[in-house]
């Protein structure tokens, strides 16, 4: 019996033997690491002053108020002017004007500690027009908001009364640059009404108000803030 079964034995001991050593699988193609490649900074193209207008440097403003609180609440950066935020205080032209066509750039410089949105949505400044004397936190005039909630908006400051304006505020909602980018503004001056462009999208229609001429100030309100291309263009309509 058992030289019979000696074969079959063995056959399933063999059986057993080689499925234990199965041949390995040859190993799988290694995929090369793609190093990510770094991403370019934004060049912005190179800005020229537009027709007829007159860029406003630095020297030929004014701080109020004009003491030892303020000595380092604003400076120039390139082409850039830069505010602190702190103390309150304005930045303004010495020269006064009326009727014509101011454009500028402004944002608010990026805080890692302010991450509220409620927060972001409050950092402030503003433009004021027709200023008048004397100065004062706040002085007489009609201010272009640039609060990030309520930019473009008309507000009456210093007593004055306030205009009526059209405010578009949906219009602001999709033109508006999200805070720490540039924002461009152009504010046109028609015998004292104001009409207000945010990045190339109308958002306010001012009626004329009783102040039509004066000086221009760039406000600090508390939040590091930086205004460039401040420029002027004169019309008598």
């Amino acid at each position: 019996m058992s030289t019979k079964t000696l074969p079959i034995a063995t056959l399933v001991f063999c059986g057993w033997f080689s499925g234990c050593h199965r041949a390995t699988p040859p190993p799988s193609p290694v995929t090369a690491v793609q190093t990510p490649l770094p991403v370019p900074a934004v060049v912005e193209p190179t800005f020229e002053v537009e027709t007829g207008f007159r860029l406003i440097p630095f020297t030929e403003m004014n701080v109020f108020p004009a003491d030892s609180t303020t000595a380092n609440s604003w400076r120039a950066e390139g082409e850039e002017f830069l505010s602190t935020g702190k103390p309150k205080c304005y930045l303004h032209t010495t020269q006064s004007t009326g009727n014509g066509i101011w454009r500028y750039d402004f944002r608010f410089e990026p805080d890692p500690a302010l991450t509220d949105p409620l927060k972001l949505n409050s950092q402030n400044t503003g433009v004021l027009f027709f200023i008048q004397e004397p100065h004062a936190i706040w002085p007489a005039s009609i201010e272009v908001q640039g609060r990030h909630s309520e930019m473009g908006q008309l507000r009456p400051n210093g007593g004055t009364a306030a205009v009526e304006f059209q405010d578009l505020s949906a219009v602001r909602e999709t033109a508006r640059h999200p805070v720490g980018e540039w924002n461009s503004v152009e504010v046109v001056i028609v015998d004292g009404a104001l009409t207000v462009t945010l990045n190339g999208h109308v958002i306010a229609i001012g009626q004329p108000g009783p102040l039509q001429q004066g000086l221009v100030g760039l406000q600090a309100e508390g939040h590091r803030i930086r205004y460039r291309r401040l420029r002027y263009a004169s019309s008598t309509k």
